[in-house]
C-alpha cells in the first residue's frame, strides 16, 4: 500500500532532489536517484554552479564518518529548530480564509575539506564562497518547490561556519557550513500537513 507523504516531508524531498540534481557529482547520481525513488529529471549537474558534492542525504552524519567513507564534500538536510505558525499569517487575507501561514525552517549542513592532491589547489575559503553562491542561486531561485501551498523559499542570511576552529582542533583542513532555509507555506487551519 502506497501512502502519500505529508507536505513537510514533500518539502524536504523537493529540496533534497533540487540539491542532488544540480550539485551531485556524476559518479554519485545513479544511486542518489534510486534512493529518492525517481529518475534524474534535471539531466547533468548545472555547470554554471561552481560547487559539487559527493553525497546529498536527508539525515545528519558526523563529518568524520563522511570522511572515512570518502563522501566529502557532503550536503546534509533535515528539519531545523524553531519556525512559526500564524493564523492568517503576515498577509491578513489568509485569516479570513481560515488558513495558517507556516515558516518551516530547514537545516542544511555542508561539509567541505581541502584536498592537497588537487591541482590547482582548492582552498577552503574558495569552497565556502562557491557553496554560498551555489545554494543562493538554487534556493533563492525557486518559489514553490512544486509542493502545494508553498509560496516562498529563501536562505536565511549567510551560513554559520566553524571559522577555522574545526581545522585547528583536528589538524585537518575541514569546514562545516550551517545554512538555514525558511519555506513559507499556507494551509487550512482545520487540517495538519
Amino acid at each position: 500500500m502506497e501512502t502519500t507523504k505529508h507536505r513537510r516531508a514533500q518539502i524536504i524531498d523537493a529540496l533534497t532532489l533540487l540539491f542532488g540534481s544540480h550539485l551531485l557529482e556524476t559518479a554519485s547520481r545513479e544511486a542518489f536517484f534510486r534512493s529518492m525513488g525517481t529518475e534524474d529529471a534535471f539531466g547533468e549537474p548545472d555547470e554554471t554552479l561552481p560547487s559539487r558534492v559527493k553525497t546529498v542525504q536527508k539525515r545528519f552524519i558526523h563529518w568524520t564518518t563522511l570522511d572515512q567513507q570518502g563522501a566529502i564534500p557532503a550536503l546534509l538536510i533535515n528539519f531545523g529548530r524553531g519556525g512559526t505558525q500564524t493564523e492568517g499569517g503576515d498577509r491578513t487575507e489568509f485569516a479570513s480564509l481560515g488558513e495558517i501561514e507556516e515558516q518551516l525552517p530547514i537545516a542544511v549542513l555542508v561539509i567541505v575539506k581541502e584536498d592537497s592532491t588537487r591541482e590547482p589547489p582548492y582552498p577552503l575559503t574558495d569552497q565556502v564562497s562557491d557553496m554560498v553562491y551555489s545554494l543562493e542561486r538554487l534556493v533563492n531561485g525557486t518559489q514553490d518547490l512544486e509542493v502545494e501551498g508553498v509560496c516562498k523559499v529563501r536562505l536565511q542570511g549567510l551560513p554559520e561556519t566553524s571559522e577555522g576552529f574545526l581545522s585547528a582542533l583536528e589538524g585537518t583542513p575541514f569546514e562545516v557550513l550551517k545554512f538555514r532555509i525558511i519555506v513559507t507555506h499556507v494551509y487550512d487551519a482545520s487540517t495538519s500537513v
